[in-house]
């Protein structure tokens, strides 16, 4: 979901875009003790489609990228 709100002009507008991406990711975790892990990953995430952000006058404001990149790190705990 993509979100934008106008301000500083005259009339100002939000509006919302769906957008459908795809992911390639990877992940791995290792065990510290019997109850607790770390995990790590990292991943990219692809549009299908690259919808527009535009301002009537000054035209093109903003446009999805063609990859965004995504992180994650953590810990676990495991109950028996």
């Amino acid at each position: 979901m993509v979100s934008g709100q106008g301000f500083g002009a005259v009339s100002t507008t939000s509006t919302t875009i769906w957008t459908v991406t795809s992911t390639l990711a990877a992940m791995g975790a290792v065990r510290l003790t019997e109850r607790l892990s770390i995990h790590a990953g990292a991943g990219a995430l692809i549009p299908f489609a690259r919808p527009s952000f535009v301002i009537e006058g000054p035209g093109f404001v903003h446009r999805l990228p063609v990859a965004s990149v995504q992180m994650s790190a953590g810990a676990e705990l495991h109950f028996p």
